[in-house]
């Protein structure tokens, strides 16, 4: 399979002096003349420094490295840099590796697999890429959760690296009896991570109608279903709803009776599966609502038996964003008129804690005027979900994303009264600063990540303004491509013909995608398209943006953990291209 890596990938930090010494020569004069009188400790011997080193974290490491003269001989053992490699992508390590239980030739493929994949994110240099076709599929074939979008007898989504394809249609099962039968075609997306190149396609069949919604949860290879049963008796203005799981190979797990009701009009936006939790998002005709549509807000254990939570139920709110930071911990937004003489919707941002059956630990509101300093309220603030999971799982790939380190955000929309365009920013932060608003930290906790601002008042990168924070002038106006892949925020442009990618990487090591030190960015050829990157310097480490040429024909671009999905609209058919890395 070609590969796009870059041969030349810069030694990783800490494996060399990051300064070279003032007066070499003298240094120089001082090695030759001790050359015979080298300390004990400098003559261990390297295979008992490779072990003294198994007990040291990366920082340790690089630290050592740079005095103790065996310690660097053992760091360039692959199984080292593979250590510095993911902390510098804030990425965990199969628990194989950490109790030796590789080979050294498993190790060094892992850790070439660990670069490659890095330097493809920062850079958008995809490794390879797959087109395939969706047969069935048109251009005016719903997606699930889009603009507008209404569940029907035929839609489509993704969910956690996996398309679905929904059908109903109505089956003659007796001389004068039909019932509704829907096929539900799932398609795992490649991932060279993983080292499931190819695609894994099944199909679930079931004897239901109403299908609102479908989430893949990789973690625990299940897939659930949720369902709207019909109108019973004279209760025709409610729906119940009814939640099926399978495991990803067909077989029925569960039936779940969801301990709610749904309006008979509503469309389910967003259902999130995470270890145990169930969460529904659903909107329905409201003349109250400041957009005509309301909200309902709901979380229940899959197992059916406890934890349930109506977060939002009964109120004129609109929501526009919900996601499990972690199983017990959750973050929404919505937009409220919090009395009834106002004239518009206030926008609020609530984080809870799930502790308890039927209980939230606490709910904090978050005032317009976290949006920015001296900057008027936005019209409009959205939920920038992170597609990685909400906890580590080491079955999922040798390498994967630390859950601890992930970032969040909240997009900020601004519509100008005059023109009607809107200008969006955002601003990032870390699940410490979520576990913070709902006071579930430790008094001896280090203090929460900073917040990273990206705005779009100011025409040059990295300019800071009095308060200390750091800005980046782009636009994130796209509802369709904005999101968060662990600590890289994945956002796209739109243009006349296409779609230009973009990547901003907060990773510690995203300053080493540049070969030289003294450049500033570099433009590098990919296909039919180039990509060009520059460094922002942002304390306590640079930033990496990433943005490509206009990509032409597409119309949705879709990130996962291991690559960009691509749909693709020519005159003829619909297809997509899988950008893996």
């Amino acid at each position: 399979m070609p590969s796009n890596y870059a041969p030349g990938y810069p030694v990783p930090a800490g494996m060399v002096p990051s300064r070279p010494s003032p007066h070499p020569r003298a240094a120089a004069s001082r090695s030759q003349g001790n050359r015979h009188e080298q300390p004990i400790a400098n003559r261990i011997p390297p295979e008992i420094a490779t072990i003294i080193s198994k007990y040291m974290d990366v920082r340790d490491l690089a630290r050592a490295a740079r005095v103790w003269r065996p310690i660097t001989g053992a760091s360039q053992h692959p199984a080292e840099y593979i250590k510095m490699e993911s902390e510098k992508y804030s990425l965990l390590v199969h628990y194989e590796f950490e109790e030796s239980l590789w080979s050294f030739d498993t190790i060094k493929t892992v850790l070439e697999r660990m670069r490659q994949y890095n330097f493809a994110w920062s850079t958008l240099q995809h490794s390879s890429s797959i087109s395939f076709a969706m047969p069935g599929t048109t251009a005016n074939t719903m997606w699930a959760g889009s603009f507008n979008w209404k569940s029907g007898v035929h839609f489509m989504g993704e969910s956690n690296g996996y398309m679905y394809e929904v059908i109903s249609w109505k089956a003659q099962v007796g001389p004068h009896e039909t019932r509704m039968q829907t096929k539900i075609n799932l398609k795992q997306l490649p991932s060279l991570r993983t080292g499931k190149t190819g695609f894994k396609e099944r199909s679930i069949h079931m004897q239901v109608e109403f299908v609102k919604a479908v989430c893949v949860e990789p973690l625990r290879k299940l897939v659930g279903i949720l369902v709207f049963n019909s109108a019973i008796g004279a209760d025709e203005a409610s729906r119940t709803p009814i939640l099926h799981v399978y495991r990803l190979n067909g077989q029925y797990h569960a039936f779940v009776d969801l301990r709610t009701r749904f309006n008979a009009l509503t469309e389910v936006s967003q259902m999130d599966m995470r270890a145990e939790m169930v969460c529904i998002v659903a909107h329905y005709p409201s003349f109250s609502s400041s957009n005509g549509l309301a909200s309902h807000i709901f979380m229940q254990n899959i197992d059916g038996e406890r934890r349930v939570s109506d977060v939002l139920s009964g109120r004129n709110a609109f929501c526009t964003g919900f996601q499990f930071i972690a199983p017990d911990l959750w973050i929404a937004t919505w937009k409220e008129k919090l009395r009834p003489y106002d004239t518009a919707a206030t926008n609020i941002i609530c984080a809870g804690f799930i502790e308890c059956p039927d209980k939230i630990t606490e709910i904090v509101v978050i005032p317009d005027a976290l949006a920015s300093p001296n900057h008027p309220p936005p019209d409009d603030i959205t939920l920038i979900r992170n597609v990685w999971p909400s906890h580590d799982n080491d079955r999922c790939g040798p390498f994967y994303n630390n859950p601890k380190t992930r970032l969040f955000g909240l997009k900020y929309d601004y519509r100008n009264p005059l023109s009607g365009l809107t200008k969006s920013h955002c601003c990032l932060f870390g699940a410490d600063t979520v576990e913070s608003w709902v006071d579930l930290r430790e008094d001896d906790a280090p203090p929460p990540e900073r917040m990273h601002w990206l705005r779009l008042l100011y025409l040059n990168a990295g300019r800071t303004d009095g308060y200390g924070r750091n800005w980046f002038s782009k636009d994130f106006s796209n509802p369709l491509g904005v999101s968060l892949i662990g600590r890289r925020l994945f956002y796209a442009e739109p243009f006349a013909h296409g779609w230009s990618l973009n990547v901003i990487d907060y990773n510690p090591g995203a300053g080493s995608v540049l070969p030289h030190r003294d450049d500033h960015y570099k433009t590098r050829n990919m296909g039919d398209w180039q990509t060009s990157t520059g460094l922002h310097s942002v304390d306590p480490y640079p930033v990496a943006h990433t943005t490509t040429t206009p990509l032409h024909g597409v119309v949705r671009a879709i990130p996962t953990a291991d690559g960009i999905l691509l749909k693709k609209n020519d005159p003829d058919n619909v297809n997509y291209t899988m950008l893996l890395m």
